[in-house]
């Protein structure tokens, strides 16, 4: 969620804990990623399940 705040992030978290997935989701701003190595790896792999409109 680049770009966007933790408000964004917290938005985004509560709308996904609403739905009825059998799934869990880590939900993060990537500016607040400071580890290269996993912003690297979120680039490469990382899937958009969310966009703040």
């Amino acid at each position: 969620m680049a770009g966007h705040g933790r408000s964004t992030c917290l938005s985004a978290v509560i709308q996904l804990e609403e739905l009825p997935l059998p799934y869990v989701f880590d939900v993060v701003a990537l500016d607040a990623v400071r580890h290269e190595g996993l912003r690297e790896h979120i680039a490469r792999v990382g899937v958009r399940v969310y966009e703040a409109g």
